[in-house]
């Protein structure tokens, strides 16, 4: 997974640099607290299995928190 530098947006897979704020990309195999997907916030990693990661989440609008469950990079190439 690809997160800009400066705004923590989830980019995709080819991305070089954030189309927003033109800011670098860091690869990540885990998103890092304060990433952002969508209109939620990453808090925390809650767990991790054999085919993805869960994490607890904020929407950023709503103040309401969420789990998320996220496929292994790998596993959703296919």
């Amino acid at each position: 997974m690809r997160v800009c530098t400066s705004c923590r947006r989830v980019l995709r897979a080819d991305a070089t640099q954030c189309p927003d704020d033109g800011a670098n990309v860091q690869s990540v195999v885990t998103l890092p607290r304060g990433a952002r997907i969508g209109g939620y916030r990453i808090e925390r990693q809650l767990g991790e299995g054999g085919m993805g990661f869960v994490y607890e989440a904020t929407h950023e609008l709503l103040n309401r928190r969420s789990a998320i469950k996220m496929l292994r990079p790998e596993l959703a190439k296919h």
